[in-house]
């Protein structure tokens, strides 16, 4: 697993649904398991006010990944609820990876990314596109919020979103619901858009992915598990 993480994990955490905007504070925890082996944990904090929202998550490796990979990530993510869609306005990440710090900071101006990175590449990420194309993408931990938070059981699987984590595009949709007792769940997948290499494309451009909601008592439907594959195998999130 690098640093950054598998690509939908880095997506989830560190993928729009309608909020409300009485929405009080909201906490979640998920373990992350990959190829049977507990890999990470993934956990998060939301401020909804208004139509404004203010994001904190971060993603620790653990089990025998954590031997390999001594690596956390924090983040936090601001902007403002546009209807049934959010408007980042800005995006900080810092990464420690045995010590070496990098931090990156997305503001962002009519919907496209201005990102700033220290230290400084020492030379532009092959393939990566140009943050300047990518107007109305969501940064990754604007992105993973549309999917953890709690939501209306009828928006449960209302999910069409793009990202941009600084030199990939992705999208993530559902586009199947199937109601189990009183589960939910959501059939999709995940795409890759753009800032790919040819190799990777070739290899494989998209995944099945699959969300299990259960309702809630106050009828929200509150996220229980995604299931996705990976290029180390089949991937759960769960929550605590």
């Amino acid at each position: 697993m690098k640093t950054r993480l598998l690509p939908l994990v880095y997506v989830i955490w560190a993928l729009s649904a309608a909020l409300s905007p009485a929405q009080a504070q909201e906490v979640g925890q998920y373990d992350v398991v990959v190829g049977g082996l507990r890999a990470g944990t993934l956990a998060y904090e939301a401020d909804v006010s208004g139509n404004t929202y203010s994001l904190r998550g971060s993603a620790r490796a653990s089990g025998l990944v954590g031997i390999f990979v001594d690596s956390v990530v924090d983040v936090a993510s601001r902007g403002y609820i546009d209807g049934h869609t959010l408007r980042p306005s800005g995006y900080a990440e810092r990464t420690n990876n045995k010590g070496e710090v990098v931090r990156r900071d997305f503001r962002y101006r009519n919907g496209i990314p201005q990102i700033t990175r220290t230290p400084p590449r020492d030379k532009p990420q092959k393939h990566a596109v140009a943050p300047q194309q990518q107007a109305g993408t969501l940064d990754p931990m604007s992105a993973a919020f549309a999917i953890l938070r709690d939501k209306p059981t009828v928006e449960a699987c209302q999910l069409d979103i793009s990202m941009f984590d600084g030199a990939k595009r992705s999208r993530l949709q559902y586009t199947s619901r199937e109601d189990d007792g009183d589960d939910i769940v959501c059939s999709g997948q995940y795409l890759r858009i753009a800032g790919f290499s040819p190799k990777e494309m070739a290899e494989r451009a998209s995944w099945p992915v699959t969300a299990r909601y259960q309702q809630m008592p106050n009828g929200d439907a509150r996220l229980a598990e995604l299931r996705f594959s990976t290029s180390f195998g089949a991937a759960r999130i769960r929550r605590r």
